[in-house]
């Protein structure tokens, strides 16, 4: 696995990271919200007992105090945009217009989103 960008700020943290190796994430929660945009890869994607196949160019949303894992099955790079936020971070309003249930979202065709993610990187 290697990191290509990291930035650690207060309240977030941020990173690219590639993976070419089959890997599995264990089950585990933290106290911050994590959002994965995953850029390619063949990936499942377990949170609170329920698993995703998300396709790649899918936003994976991890709420905090949630099990969550991931499981890499390698043949093509894991390549993913990792943002992890304080709750701090977000204005209640937002977090609380996310319905729960909604953990995985698909951009692929939306490239205006899609093009985010790599900015995040330069900026």
């Amino acid at each position: 696995m290697a990191t290509i960008h990291y930035f650690r700020g207060d309240g977030v943290r941020f990173d690219y990271t590639v993976t070419e190796e089959p890997r599995e994430f264990v089950p585990h929660a933290h106290q911050v919200w994590e959002l994965i945009f995953l850029k390619t890869g063949d990936i499942s994607y377990m949170v609170n007992g329920k698993v995703y196949r998300p396709g790649e160019k899918s936003l994976i949303i991890s709420r905090p105090r949630e099990y969550h894992s991931i499981c890499v099955q390698g043949g093509k790079p894991y390549a993913r945009y990792n943002i992890q936020m304080s709750p701090d971070m977000l204005s209640h309003n937002i977090a609380e217009q996310l319905p729960d249930g909604i953990d995985v979202i698909n951009f692929d065709g939306n490239e205006m989103v899609c093009d985010l993610f790599p900015k995040l990187s330069y900026y």
